[in-house]
């Protein structure tokens, strides 16, 4: 897990996330990364690096917590201590994305006399796939320390 907080660290990247001021510090402290995110290989690593994880997280916060999108990016918000910040485009893109591979399902709840929001729920087949994505993170996560813990 060190590892993946330590790629997290890397950036603020441009589709919704925000790095906490004490990370950019640290960063330029160390020099860890001495490009900004206007570098476009850097840019484009941490996009694909973050759209592979948006979407486990999301299926992971709604197996636990069928609701709304905005209840749940502010719940993928809370859990991560403010560091996952995501738009509601990258939100909704996101489950959108998720509903059209048959992942989870939606349907409109009445919540006032005049509003209603779309709620989601995790299919079958999202519970599977979230269970491969959590397994294959384990194996990744497991890798990636071996490699810095051993260095």
């Amino acid at each position: 897990m060190v590892f993946a907080a330590r790629v997290f660290m890397l950036s603020n990247y441009s589709i919704g996330c925000s790095m906490h001021a004490a990370t950019a510090a640290l960063l330029n402290e160390k020099r860890w990364y001495n490009g900004t995110m206007d570098d476009s290989r850097v840019g484009q690593y941490l996009n694909q690096l973050l759209r592979g994880l948006i979407e486990p997280l999301l299926l992971y916060i709604i197996s636990e917590l069928p609701s709304h999108g905005y209840r749940i990016a502010k719940e993928l918000e809370r859990r991560s201590c403010g560091y996952f910040s995501l738009t509601a485009s990258t939100v909704y893109s996101a489950l959108r994305r998720l509903e059209e591979e048959g992942l989870v399902l939606s349907d409109w709840q009445r919540v006032a006399s005049s509003q209603r929001r779309r709620c989601y729920y995790l299919t079958d087949k999202g519970r599977r796939m979230l269970k491969l994505k959590v397994a294959e993170w384990e194996r990744f996560s497991s890798a990636a320390e071996q490699v810095i813990t051993n260095s």
